[in-house]
């Protein structure tokens, strides 16, 4: 009878659980073969007076326009060019400069020399000239938010592994209780091009490398009665 009734309180009583918690760094990673050819440029204009400059600039973006390649950017920034008077101590505007940057979303390398070629005939009708900062390889968006899906799924199932794991080894029930992800992309490698050629250097498409982190919170509860 005494044994029953220890077994009836046993049963009664509400277990302890013994929790653990566990906090750790989950990094996966991808090679990315990037898919579009970036060249970004500037294009600047200095005359006497501010009609002059907006229309050089004018004339060089629409023969941008015409080539029908994808960019972003082109709008105009014109201002007042300025020159200290020692003598009267104040600035007198002595000018104007205005600018253009483009950035250039390409489908191959080849397509930068026809941008060359257009800036280049643009060159020798108006005051214009042109500074291209940077070319390479890039990711496209859609190509980023498809690896970056791919990642926190790989992510994912690597934090619920873990817990699985964890569990095992505890011989106690893990659960996933927090995941914070961030990205990583390792900077692009960009050489600058002379704007004098016309034959501009072609980077190689190399594999770039992008890297998701997770930050888990795993709890793992062992019961005692």
């Amino acid at each position: 009878m005494r044994n029953l009734l220890l077994g009836i309180l046993a049963l009664l009583v509400p277990s302890v659980g013994i929790s653990t918690e566990i906090r750790d760094t989950i990094v996966v990673s991808k090679e990315i073969k990037p898919d579009i050819y970036c060249v970004s440029l500037s294009v600047s204009s200095r005359g006497d007076s501010e009609s002059t400059v907006l229309q050089a600039l004018s004339e060089t973006d629409a023969h941008i326009r015409a080539l029908n390649l994808t960019y972003t950017g082109g709008k105009f920034t014109v201002f007042p060019s300025r020159e200290w008077i020692p003598e009267e101590r104040k600035y007198r505007i002595v000018g104007f400069v205005g600018r253009i940057n483009y950035r250039f979303t390409l489908k191959k390398p080849s397509q930068q020399e026809e941008i060359i070629k257009a800036l280049e005939e643009v060159k020798r009708r108006v005051p214009v000239n042109y500074t291209i900062s940077s070319v390479g390889w890039c990711i496209s968006k859609p190509l980023m938010r498809k690896v970056q899906q791919e990642l926190k799924i790989e992510a994912l199932k690597e934090a619920k592994l873990e817990a699985l794991l964890f569990g095992r080894e505890l011989r106690s029930k893990c659960n996933l209780e927090k995941v914070d992800l961030s990205i990583r992309r390792f900077p692009t490698p960009y050489e600058a091009i002379k704007a004098e050629s016309l034959k501009s250097p072609k980077p190689p498409q190399s594999n770039q490398n992008m890297e998701m982190k997770a930050s888990v919170l795993i709890n793992c509860k062992q019961e005692v009665r």
